[in-house]
């Protein structure tokens, strides 16, 4: 029973990542101005996501996707089961800052969009298994930071 309570909690993630996404553009004000996701130095301890004063933003240091997730969608990390090995090993260096300053619901829903969209994926939109040379890109701007 409580298998299948975490399968449907899984997918009901995915699922609202998706659909949120797919809901808003680019131009929405629900976009961070500035997004960063690089992975950790090797050897960092682990840090975590803690909010901008400002009310504008998150940073991430040398957290795992988990964790964030975890944050974001204030669930229990021991929730959070299945998808690749790397979302609770591999650590990141994320900042996600916006122009002017927004609630602390907005900022999470910001957040998880984000998230959704720097997701590896295959080329059927499933999800994908991470590469170091996917990471320190601008999404935004499709660069490299």
């Amino acid at each position: 029973m409580m298998r299948m309570i975490l399968r449907v909690a899984i997918t009901a993630f995915f699922l609202l990542s998706t659909v949120g996404a797919l809901a808003q553009t680019k131009e929405d004000s629900s976009d961070y101005d500035i997004v960063s996701v690089k992975p950790s130095p090797p050897g960092s301890p682990p840090g975590g996501v803690d909010p901008l004063l400002s009310g504008t933003g998150y940073k991430a240091d040398a957290t795992t996707v988990k964790s964030m997730i975890s944050v974001m969608y204030r669930i229990p990390i021991r929730q959070i089961v299945g998808g690749p090995e790397w979302l609770g090993e591999d650590k990141f260096d994320v900042a996600a800052i916006s122009d002017q300053p927004h609630t602390a619901d907005e900022l999470h829903l910001m957040f998880q969009k984000m998230l959704a969209e720097t997701a590896p994926k295959n080329s059927d939109g499933s999800p994908g298994t991470y590469s170091p040379v996917q990471a320190g890109w601008d999404i935004k701007t499709n660069t490299k930071i």
